[in-house]
This record gives C-alpha cells, sequence and structure tokens, in this order.
C-alpha cells in the first residue's frame, strides 16, 4: 500500500483528562464479564450515540469471552500435540450470542458530552446458553448420522451426500459451541451432556462424503449449489446481509478464489432470494463469509450466516478442481512471508491499564479486507482517551513503512472514529498487508527509519526487522505499567490484481 499521507487531524492540547471514575473502574469478580461503551452525543436524546456505545459494549465483552475462548483452546491444542484447524470460532459469532444472552446495565450517563455505559452478562447465563446450544446440536447430530446411515443403506446417494454435508456442518458448530461452554464451565462437559460421547466423528463423515463426491472438476456454479441445497428455508427469503470474504484457515487472508466465489456465491443469493447488501449505517440482518481448509489431497470450504440466522454449510474442492483453478490461484500469495510478520506483531502484544485503541477498514467492517489494484482505501480509528499513536504498515514485500510516531491524540478526538488516512492508493505489490496501531498515555521509543520518495510521496522505511525494536516499545510499557497505558490494534488485508 503506498501515498499513505496521514491526514491533518483537529490538533489540540493533550489534556490527560480521566475518565468517569464509575466507567474506568474494574469490578472484583469472576462471576460476571463486563463491557464498556462510549460515544460522543449531541444531547440526551441522541438515540444514535447511546446505540453506538451500547454495541461497543457488547463487542467488549464478546471479545473478552473470544479471548478466553481461544487461549482454553491453544491449551487445548497443546496438550493433545494437535492442530484444530477446522476450528470455525469468529468474534462475531461470540457477540451474536452474547446479544441473545440479555445483559444488564450496571451504569449509563452523560458527561461532557459523551455517553458512557457500562454493561454486564453473567457467566451462569452465558454457560446455560450454550449448555441448552451444545445439548441442541449434539442432538441433531446424532440424528442427522442416522437418517444420513439409512439413506446411504436405501442407495439414495444424492440425498445422503447432502445429510451428510449438513452433518458436517452440525459438528463444526458442536466443537465452537463445546470449546466456549469449556471454557466458561468447571465442570465435565461429557458428564452435562452425555450425548457428546455418543456423536459422529468427523473423520468418518469426510471419508464417506469424500466416497460419495468422487473426482469431478467443479464450477462455481457447482460449489454454490451445494451451499445453497443446505440452507434452511429461513434463508431463502430476502435478507439484508453484509460480505466478509472467504478466508484463508483463521489467518483473515484471502485469495483470488475467495474474492472470486465469494461475489460469485453473493450474486446467486441476490438473484434467487432477492438478498440484498447493506450499504452506509443499515444494519445487516447477516453477516456471510467463510473459511478454505486443506485437508489431504482437497480443501474443505466452510460458508456461515451470523446474525438473525446461524448456518454452517460445508463443502469441498475436489483434486481435480485444485489441478484446474492452480494452487497459486486459491491460496494467498506469498503467506508464510506474511505470517512470520504476524507472529511478530501479534503473538506479543501487550496491553495495561484501560486505554483502548481500535482500527476498522470502512470498506469491510468485517474482516477479511480485499482490494484490487487501484481501489481507494480508508482506515479509521478510534480511542478512548488522549494519548499517542504510532502506526506502521507491513507491506505486501515485507517492508515495513511507519506512518506515524508519538501522533498526539486531544480529549477532543476520543471517543469517535476519525479517518486517519487521506489520498489512499491501492497500488504494487500486491499480496498480503498489516498494520500495526500502537497507542501509549506517555511517549514511545521511535523506530529508526530512512526516508524514501515513491509516487508523490515519501515513506519511512524501518532498517532491517523491527522485531527488537517492537520487543523494546513493548517492554517498556510493561515497566511502566504502574503509571503509563498502552493499548495495540492490528488490521490485515490483501491486495490482488486488477
Amino acid at each position: 500500500m503506498k501515498r499513505l499521507i496521514l491526514a491533518v487531524l483537529m490538533m489540540g492540547i493533550l489534556v490527560l483528562a480521566a475518565q468517569p471514575a464509575w466507567y474506568s473502574a474494574q469490578p472484583a469478580t469472576s462471576n460476571e464479564f463486563y463491557g464498556r461503551g462510549a460515544a460522543k452525543t449531541r444531547d440526551k436524546y441522541d438515540t444514535e450515540a447511546k446505540e453506538t456505545a451500547l454495541q461497543e459494549a457488547l463487542s467488549d465483552v464478546a471479545r473478552q469471552i473470544f479471548v478466553q475462548v481461544k487461549s482454553y483452546v491453544h491449551t487445548k491444542e497443546i496438550e493433545n500435540d494437535s492442530n484444530n484447524s477446522s476450528n470455525f470460532l469468529k468474534e462475531i459469532q461470540v457477540e451474536s450470542c452474547v446479544n441473545l444472552c440479555n445483559y444488564n446495565t450496571v451504569k449509563d450517563a452523560i458527561e461532557k458530552s459523551v455517553y458512557y455505559i457500562v454493561i454486564s452478562v453473567s457467566r451462569e447465563r452465558l454457560i446455560h446458553h450454550y449448555l441448552n446450544m451444545v445439548q441442541t446440536t449434539a442432538d441433531e447430530a446424532i440424528a442427522s448420522y442416522d437418517g444420513s446411515m439409512k439413506l446411504l443403506g436405501a442407495k439414495n446417494f444424492k440425498d445422503a451426500l447432502l445429510a451428510l454435508q449438513q452433518l458436517r456442518g452440525k459438528l463444526i458448530d458442536l466443537d465452537n459451541f463445546s470449546n466456549i461452554l469449556s471454557s466458561l464451565y468447571n465442570g465435565s462437559l461429557t458428564e452435562a451432556v452425555p450425548q457428546l460421547s455418543k456423536r459422529p466423528r468427523m473423520g468418518d463423515v469426510d471419508a464417506q462424503i469424500a466416497e460419495l463426491r468422487g473426482n469431478p472438476r467443479q464450477s462455481y456454479d457447482d460449489l454454490a449449489e451445494d451451499i445453497i441445497s443446505q440452507f434452511p428455508d429461513q434463508l431463502r427469503e430476502p435478507r439484508a446481509y453484509l460480505l466478509s470474504y472467504i478466508e484463508w484457515l483463521n489467518t483473515s487472508f484471502s485469495s483470488e478464489f475467495s474474492l472470486a466465489f465469494s461475489e460469485h456465491l453473493a450474486g446467486v443469493l441476490e438473484r434467487r432470494f432477492n438478498w440484498y447488501r447493506v450499504s452506509g449505517s443499515e444494519k445487516p440482518e447477516l453477516t456471510l463469509g467463510g473459511q478454505l481448509l486443506p485437508e489431504g489431497d482437497r480443501i474443505n470450504i466452510l460458508i456461515r450466516t451470523i446474525g438473525k440466522y446461524n448456518q454452517t454449510c460445508f463443502t469441498q474442492l475436489s483434486p481435480n478442481t485444485i489441478a484446474h483453478f492452480g494452487m497459486d490461484f486459491i491460496k494467498p500469495d506469498k503467506l508464510e512471508d506474511r505470517m512470520k510478520n504476524s507472529v511478530t506483531l501479534v503473538d506479543e502484544a501487550v496491553q495495561t491499564g484501560m486505554l483502548s485503541v481500535k482500527g476498522r477498514i470502512v470498506e469491510y467492517p468485517n474482516s477479511p479486507a480485499v482490494y484490487r489494484l487501484g481501489s481507494d482505501f480508508n482506515l479509521q480509528i478510534k480511542v478512548n482517551k488522549p494519548c499517542y499513536l504510532t502506526i506502521m504498515n507491513v507491506e505486501a514485500d515485507g517492508r515495513m513503512n511507519v506512518i506515524t510516531q508519538n501522533y498526539p491524540m486531544s480529549i477532543e478526538e476520543c471517543n469517535t472514529w476519525l479517518k486517519v488516512f487521506s489520498n489512499v492508493t491501492v497500488t504494487k505489490p500486491t499480496g498480503v498487508e498489516q498494520l500495526l496501531i500502537q497507542a501509549s498515555m506517555s511517549k514511545m521509543p521511535e523506530y529508526a527509519t530512512r526516508e524514501e520518495i515513491v509516487d508523490n510521496g515519501t515513506k519511512n522505511i524501518t532498517d532491517g526487522t523491527i522485531r527488537e525494536e517492537l520487543a523494546q516499545t513493548r517492554g517498556l510499557m510493561i515497566t511502566q505499567a504502574d503509571k503509563n497505558e498502552y493499548s495495540e490494534y492490528y488490521l490485515t488485508w490483501t491486495v490482488l490484481e486488477k
């Protein structure tokens, strides 16, 4: 991404104004999850600002649960010496369930033209919700497997394949619900849900699907029909939706195939069922997204709707289809090199205090973001306290471009989304790009850079790796934790040819 020019934000004196004490206070309890949200408001009747703050608080709760679940899954994988790459758990899925569990408003108030809200969601209520989902999904999976076996016995292979694909989706959901419940629940899951010991094995289901499917060469239409055939009646009606492009594994990175098939599937749904994509401030009923998961000589495609109706659908790219498209078309470009950067930027990330920084790509509110060469790029950043920002772009060729260092955010710029880049055009190289946003209440050590002139602009390129300098910055923030607050946010996108 080139020609990244920092917009001139409204400058003001950096006043370390405190948030309300009740808003920043951290209750000492493990029985509740607390979420915080804030938004600038015109007056006490500004319902849009209140809704924005509430959604932020719900997202805050979902993020805490999601982090807890990821830690649980990671620990389980280490203990079992395995890598559960089929896991399709996303933060947005957790958020959709948090919305269903009801919440309590701990306190809300307007102070200095900002609406603040703190909510709580009971751990017990969440456990009850997910326990019910695990029990229901396990029962459905067992019944679905029995029905599939009857269809196979009757040599009704077409319906048997469809039933097995639907079963595969249920087993994925069951794994996700079980992982969330296990991270919340201290007891034995198999004792709480005896049906889990009777659920079908994923490997057996996959083997039967592969045998029935064979090795055809599939078109986009074939794959779309496979997915749509698994839709319940509720999804065969007009729906307002948001498209999130299919990603590779859990990387948030897409490919030429991801983009092409995502758009094709969306087009089929729009033509056949009158689905329509939301625009502006309209709220979607559903988010449509998915994953590509390599497994043996095939690649699994998981498609999921999240929101008013949650549904996971499954199909596969056959070896013949993979050979026809080519792996370079299906898999993100130079993925391994980009993942090395992800380890540096994400795995050692830290946060101290209540300072929070968030970023979002305007065109793609749900990752993964995909851009064609020549597209416009719009980034927004939001902080909840006056602070200093450092923003770094890791380009597709691996070079690290420091956009700004220790940029002061004033009290007037807090609690609202600010556009921080202007005149941004997507240019070569193609591939995966990443952005690291660092926020600190005190100035951070600055990265050593050299200026480089490109396309009517300049870049500040770091010399070599930033691993050591980044570790120094984070280490300094930790040692100052008693008097400083520090937060990070990380974004990714994929640049493709025109």
